[in-house]
């Protein structure tokens, strides 16, 4: 028997894809519009981090309420290539609990082309229909100059059905004229494009954007899988760290390498402490930091941490479980680089008895 808020059995399943470059505010995206969906439906999740730490699920997981958002984790890779296998798993046990909609968030390394490819492929074509493209992207990102540098933000721009350039609060106005400079000369231009601050604004109404879809289709596909290959090339290496009260540690080392932690409950961030010390590795332009995320214990509370384009944020969360951090460079790690990180990093941590 079917409940009223399941689609019919001959009815596709929605899926949106929330597209962007890393700390664009997918996942803060994502958090509004499951604030502001209707309560008689489920919506699934499928988020991906490129990391092994899972950082952005735990963000997004609902402990008073887990039921009402199945969410399906896939981590240690992109969606699009070294994680795709586990793609199809959770996107099959997804459509196997059936939710009235699926959001799926890639990794900000990822590139959309190949999730699409997928979602019109069978079994899927059948059970499923993109409903939307919403692509997240900053101001600050948006320039002249990484436009014509990054052909994944070119794709990912050009995709999407509803593009959402964030973060206006922290732009100059300079930036903001270059990056709607911009957007005034892509093709197709953008139908349905929003100027905001996603962390301030009240909430966007979802129909504008999960079921909005672009009139003109772009002619081209898709230039950035070649350089999108080389940023995302790299192994899972175990490493045993030094930290105390860690009970996991990982590392993937490729043209772009990942490093994170989890700690046990117990152990807290001393905030100044960490703060300055993250800052110490934003303003090395030698340690090339990409991006910083976390869910960190900073005393009674825990705070969600974000990290990019040299600025960094915490905002609180309900999350109770542990602490971790991930930390995303843009070179290779060596041992020599992973010792300095835990030994600047053991000094912003403590436990209380």
């Amino acid at each position: 028997m079917k409940t009223s808020n399941q689609p019919a059995s001959n009815t596709k399943y929605p899926v949106n894809l929330v597209t962007g470059l890393l700390g664009s505010g997918k996942t803060t995206l994502i958090r509004h519009l499951l604030e502001s969906k209707p309560q008689n439906e489920i919506w699934g999740l499928l988020i991906n981090d490129f990391g092994e730490i899972g950082i952005d699920a735990a963000a997004l997981t609902n402990p008073q309420n887990p039921e009402n958002t199945p969410l399906m984790e896939v981590s240690g890779g992109c969606l699009c290539c070294t994680a795709f296998h586990g793609y199809q798993q959770a996107l099959s046990t997804l459509l196997a609990q059936k939710v009235n909609r699926i959001i799926i968030e890639p990794t900000g390394l990822g590139h959309p082309a190949k999730i699409i490819d997928l979602l019109k492929q069978p079994p899927f074509t059948e059970l499923v229909s993109i409903s939307g493209i919403i692509g997240v992207i900053t101001a600050t990102q948006l320039s002249p100059e990484r436009w014509q540098k990054s052909a994944i933000m070119r794709d990912i721009v050009t995709l999407a059905d509803t593009l959402i350039v964030n973060k206006n609060d922290l732009a100059t106005p300079t930036e903001l004229a270059a990056a709607q400079s911009v957007l005034d000369n892509t093709y197709p231009p953008k139908e349905n494009c929003i100027v905001t601050s996603l962390r301030n604004s009240v909430l966007l109404a979802p129909p504008n954007l999960v079921d909005f879809k672009q009139i003109q289709q772009p002619f081209y596909l898709i230039a950035g899988l070649d350089e999108h290959a080389q940023q995302t090339a790299g192994t899972p290496q175990p490493f045993a760290s030094t930290l105390p009260l860690c009970t996991r540690s990982e590392m993937r080392i490729g043209n772009t390498s990942t490093i994170g932690w989890v700690f046990d409950s117990q152990l807290q961030f001393h905030r100044t402490h960490f703060l300055a010390w993250l800052n110490s590795l934003i303003i090395d332009t030698d340690k090339n930091l990409l991006r910083a995320k976390g869910l960190i214990k900073t005393g009674n509370e825990w705070q969600h941490l974000n990290t990019v384009d040299q600025q960094t944020q915490l905002s609180d969360i309900a999350w109770r479980q542990d602490s971790r951090l991930e930390l995303i460079f843009s070179h290779a790690l060596t041992e020599r680089d992973i010792a300095a990180l835990e030994s600047g990093l053991s000094e912003c941590l403590f436990t209380r008895n």
